[in-house]
């Protein structure tokens, strides 16, 4: 089938948002983000020990993920046994970063103009449409992600974030629970992304994927090809 064919087919779309449906670098802006998030543990350690523990404690949650805990559970898990305060103060000051400091990260994030209208189409054709970004980041971090980039949490019926997701990109059930969640069938199904490591496995479960050549990422630690490599106008034009 070519693409036109597989959108038509296609009830559950599943969208990553980075790179995909807003436009940004990642290397700089998650530089930028830990800079920031530091103000609030600057009292705790220095800069060099808090990069080490965010991102290991963000690595070992993302490798740990059972379905048996919400990511943010199990990221406190970890990461507040190295700080000399408690899970619930770990908590605050990570929330007060999100209410704050993280909003001068606005600047790095530029709107796709047409990702707008392309999910105003999918959602009057009648298509289920998820922001299934990883859900690494709470909900209030990556809500502000899509304001920044022109776009509206309305525009979705269902966002995985950290308070709401048991499992992460790539693991397979993370993809499965979706298609439960909306009684879609993988043949219904298509995961748009620009993460051939972390997008593209949903072809592993049948999902038909589709690779946006904006900010491509792991290109080099993929093995898997995806279905499709088109830009977002170019799906655009499948579905109308």
């Amino acid at each position: 089938m070519d693409l036109k064919q597989h959108v038509a087919n296609a009830k559950l779309f599943l969208f990553d948002l980075d790179g995909t449906l807003i436009d940004f670098s990642p290397r700089v802006f998650y530089t930028d983000y830990i800079s920031l998030a530091y103000r609030h543990f600057r009292d705790l350690m220095g800069y060099e020990e808090f990069q080490a523990l965010l991102l290991k404690s963000t690595f070992d949650s993302m490798n740990s993920m059972d379905g048996s805990q919400f990511f943010l559970d199990v990221f406190l898990d970890n990461f507040t046994p190295q700080v000399p305060i408690s899970r619930e103060e770990v908590n605050i000051r990570f929330r007060s970063f999100y209410s704050t400091s993280f909003n001068e990260l606005e600047k790095m994030v530029r709107p796709y103009p047409v990702a707008k209208e392309l999910l105003e189409v999918a959602r009057r054709k009648k298509n289920h449409v998820v922001l299934a970004t990883n859900p690494v980041f709470p909900l209030i971090a990556i809500e502000k992600r899509i304001v920044w980039g022109g776009l509206s949490p309305k525009y979705f019926d269902y966002i995985t974030h950290a308070e709401n997701s048991k499992y992460v990109k790539p693991q397979r059930e993370y993809f499965q629970e979706l298609m439960d969640m909306f009684r879609c069938s993988p043949y219904e199904t298509i995961m748009v992304g620009n993460d051939l490591a972390t997008d593209i496995p949903a072809s592993q479960l049948g999902i038909t994927t589709i690779l946006v050549p904006t900010h491509i990422e792991n290109a080099d630690n993929s093995k898997l090809k995806p279905d499709f490599e088109v830009s977002l106008n170019d799906l655009l034009d499948s579905m109308v």
